[in-house]
């Protein structure tokens, strides 16, 4: 590789792979001119030497392993002997004329650090600047790249240059070269940057894998960006920022703890959007994308709940006075199979009749199950709650006293006990009595005087198809019903997904 610097226009092929490890390399070619002020915005040239890569190189696809270098002058403009432009570079050609086709670069490492101090006429005056151009293949492309992949990372050292010494003017990073002005085909950049100068942010250009691939021309992105500023992970709990993360961007960090608890709830992880699913876990490595200011994560809880208890989900109009809003609908857990719950709603939440009309139906035809599953379901829960509750195969369960069809299967949202469920989750006349809230008995709810209790209906037939089961306010089933028709006092139940 060493021997293209003596003959900048031949032409070389790789006939092997080759593991650059342990070895310094300098960036071949250089641009040193010096000028004499014609006056004081026109200069003329007097002395130009200029390296530059004019032949052709094919790496035939073989791989260039470990090349490791620090950022060296490539490029110094003087006037009257006294620097005015600098720009250090590092890449593995500074300035391509020719044909780069075929080369593959991995586990590259380019480096920031002085070898030399700049010029102290560069901190004076006006008309000065100092610039960082990084490549992958070549600093500054005027020729052809073709077929070129760069693998590597980039390390910025901020700690290196002195308050006094800030760099200013404009700096370019690019996975296959830092600008171009040829023709870039077929190419792949995948470049980490560990770090970067404060002073540096306002005009890098994020050239990192795909921005410099394949544009002809000027490749930079001629405006402002804050793709390399420090930013914040903000990590949100119950709609509130309550803990900021400083990370540069596209600098990898690891996703923190939960650290807050929810009474109720276990942390089970991070996601990008509010309520959605986990897609970060704790110590997990993520990063800033240089299209964003500042990255959001919203913590993900799994409810903790077991059979028996009284949790809260949706809302619905409750005590009768709508001034006041929709209440916070009560519901027992019923059963659990992993993350899932069958609720039913601790007290009877309105009144409806089973069917609109006196005509013999099923479960499946009835006006309350569609009531249930449009009005109410929209009613009763926001969309974030609706995606948690699962659609149901609903089972036509049979009325073991009668022989009344009970239709066929279904598939809801919202639905009633059939009167094998009722049984087999409530083990008393005690734990199925239902009360009915205020809004209920506006609507009709049919409630015992001496006990306060309701009747409420079951989703299996009763006696007849024209008739359903329903359990009366004393708790016993009541395998005869009432005519479907009849106005009764509606527990809607449902299976819901325990995470949020």
């Amino acid at each position: 590789m060493y021997s293209i610097k003596n003959n900048l226009s031949g032409k070389y092929y790789l006939t092997q792979d080759i593991d650059m490890f342990g070895y310094d390399w300098t960036p071949i070619g250089k641009r040193i001119i010096e000028c004499e002020a014609q006056s004081s915005t026109v200069w003329k040239d007097i002395d130009v030497l200029d390296d530059k890569f004019s032949g052709m190189l094919d790496g035939n696809g073989f791989v260039i392993y470990n090349l490791s270098s620090n950022i060296d002058l490539i490029y110094k403009r003087s006037i009257n002997g006294v620097p005015n432009a600098i720009l250090y570079g590092c890449a593995l050609f500074s300035y391509n004329y020719g044909t780069i086709t075929n080369v593959k670069l991995y586990n590259t490492l380019y480096q920031c650090e002085f070898s030399e101090d700049i010029p102290t006429s560069m901190f004076s005056g006006s008309n000065k600047s100092i610039a960082l151009y990084f490549g992958g293949v070549c600093v500054s492309n005027y020729g052809v790249i073709s077929n070129c992949e760069v693998q590597g990372s980039i390390s910025l050292n901020d700690s290196i240059l002195s308050e006094s010494s800030r760099l200013w003017g404009n700096h370019f990073i690019g996975g296959i070269c830092s600008v171009s002005y040829g023709q870039i085909t077929s190419c792949s950049g995948t470049v980490k940057i560990e770090s970067i100068f404060p002073s540096c942010m306002d005009e890098i250009c994020p050239c990192v894998n795909n921005a410099i691939i394949g544009v002809r021309g000027h490749s930079f992105i001629s405006k402002d960006f804050d793709s390399f500023k420090s930013g914040c992970i903000w990590y949100t709990s119950n709609h509130e920022n309550y803990r900021c993360q400083p990370a540069r961007h596209h600098s990898i960090v690891n996703v923190c703890d939960g650290f807050e608890e929810k009474e109720g709830y276990s942390f089970v992880g991070w996601s990008l959007t509010e309520g959605g699913p986990v897609q970060y876990l704790p110590g997990d490595e993520i990063y800033i994308p240089y299209e964003k200011d500042n990255l959001v994560l919203y913590s993900v809880w799994k409810r903790v709940c077991e059979v028996g208890d009284v949790i809260t989900f949706g809302t619905y109009e409750q005590d009768n006075d709508t001034t006041n809003g929709k209440e916070d609908i009560e519901w027992i857990v019923l059963e659990k199979e992993g993350d899932k719950a069958l609720i039913i709603s601790k007290y009877a939440l309105d009144c409806k009749p089973y069917n609109t009309s006196n005509i013999g139906v099923t479960w499946g035809t009835c006006s309350l199950r569609r009531w249930l599953n449009e009005t109410f379901f929209n009613a009763a829960f926001s969309s974030k709650e609706q995606n948690r509750i699962i659609t149901s195969t609903v089972t036509a369960d049979s009325n073991p006293s009668y022989s009344t069809s009970p239709g066929n299967n279904t598939s809801d949202k919202v639905f009633l006990l059939s009167i094998t469920e009722v049984n087999k989750y409530f083990s008393s006349n005690d734990a199925r009595s239902c009360g009915a809230t205020a809004y209920a008995k506006a609507q009709g709810a049919n409630t015992n005087t001496s006990n306060g209790n309701c009747w409420w209906w079951l989703r299996s037939p009763g006696r007849n198809s024209r008739s359903a089961a329903s359990v009366s306010n004393d708790g016993s089933v009541d395998n005869y019903g009432y005519f479907s028709h009849d106005d009764g006092a509606v527990r809607p139940a449902l299976w819901i997904n325990l995470g949020s």
